[in-house]
């Protein structure tokens, strides 16, 4: 399952019941409902985030998300995972950083989620002087959703 849900507005999993009852998959529902319990979507108005990977393996991965100057969520997924759906064994990508542009100057909590096993962990970190944040992305295999707070100057 690929967990694109930008810009709609509900949630990017499966509505059908009897498959999700029959292989277990509830774990899924409640890994995403903590990933997005902290913002509503409602009474934030967001944009297409912009992106900026860098790392060898760029080339292998893609990204989407949504922000504006508080706040950023986004997913970095393998491209084979859209492409080939039956594949089990995915490569580990390491050491990419990505590049959020247009932030408020301050400090942004960043947090990881695996979306199959939930939260990796949060880190924070200060924008520069233009209010770009630069983000290493932990180790993953398959994808990894990312979120950006601010918290504070």
């Amino acid at each position: 399952m690929v967990f694109l849900s930008f810009p709609f507005s509900g949630t990017p999993l499966f509505w059908w019941h009897r498959f999700i009852d029959e292989f277990d998959l509830f774990h899924l529902y409640k890994i995403f409902s903590e990933y997005i319990k902290d913002f509503d979507r409602l009474k934030m108005f967001f944009e297409e985030e912009k992106i900026k990977m860098e790392g060898t393996e760029k080339n292998k991965i893609s990204s989407i998300g949504i922000g504006n100057k508080y706040f950023s969520s986004f997913f970095i997924y393998d491209n084979s995972v859209v492409k080939n759906v039956d594949k089990t064994d995915f490569s580990e990508f390491k050491n990419l950083v990505c590049f959020l542009s247009n932030k408020k100057i301050g400090r942004f909590k960043i947090e990881f989620y695996d979306l199959e096993n939930g939260k990796i962990r949060e880190e924070d970190i200060n924008t520069d002087e233009y209010g770009n944040l630069k983000i290493s992305i932990p180790s993953f295999k398959k994808w990894i959703a990312v979120k950006a707070k601010f918290n504070g100057e």
